[in-house]
C-alpha cells in the first residue's frame, strides 16, 4: 500500500521519500517503523557469502597444493610454472584425495613413480592439469579435510 506522508513528518521521523515502513496501530496511535532495505541487506549478505565461499575455496586449494590462501593470481601462476612436486601428487593419491583415474589425467602412473624416485617436479603442462583438477575439487568441496 502506498501512503503519502507530509514532508515535515518524514523529516521529523528521520525518514526519506521511498523508505519502506511498517504501520501498526497500538492503543489508537499509529506507529511507523522503517523496514530494512532488503535489496541493500541482500547485497551485503551476498557479498559476505561470496567472500566466505572464496576463502573456503582458497583453503581447499591449500589443502591439496602448496598454495597459500592469500596467494595472488600471479603467485599461483608462478607456482604452476615452477612445477608442483611429483611426490606431492603421489601423497594426494596415497591419501585418497585424488583417485587413480584422475591421477592418470594429470600424469601416467609409470611416469609419476619415476619422477618421485628422482625427486623431480611435474612439467608445466602436468602442473597445470593438476591445478585445474584441484580447482574443480576445491569448488565442489570447499572444506576437504
Amino acid at each position: 500500500m502506498y501512503v503519502p506522508l507530509p514532508a515535515q513528518l518524514l523529516k521529523e521521523a528521520g525518514l526519506a521519500l521511498g523508505d519502506r515502513l511498517s504501520i501498526e496501530v497500538r492503543d489508537g496511535v499509529i506507529e511507523l517503523r522503517r523496514l530494512p532495505d532488503t535489496a541493500a541487506s541482500s547485497m551485503a549478505l551476498a557479498l559476505a557469502l561470496r567472500a566466505e565461499t572464496h576463502m573456503a575455496y582458497r583453503r581447499a586449494l591449500n589443502t591439496y597444493l602448496p598454495i597459500p590462501p592469500d596467494a595472488t593470481e600471479h603467485a599461483i601462476h608462478e607456482l604452476i610454472e615452477a612445477g608442483f612436486s611429483a611426490s606431492h601428487l603421489q601423497a594426494l593419491c596415497d591419501q585418497g584425495k585424488i583417485l587413480p583415474a584422475m591421477q592418470e589425467r594429470v600424469i601416467p602412473l609409470k611416469t609419476l613413480v619415476s619422477r618421485c624416485k628422482e625427486s623431480q617436479s611435474l612439467s608445466l603442462e602436468e602442473s597445470d592439469r593438476l591445478f585445474r583438477l584441484v580447482h574443480v575439487i576445491g569448488k565442489r568441496l570447499p572444506n576437504p579435510s
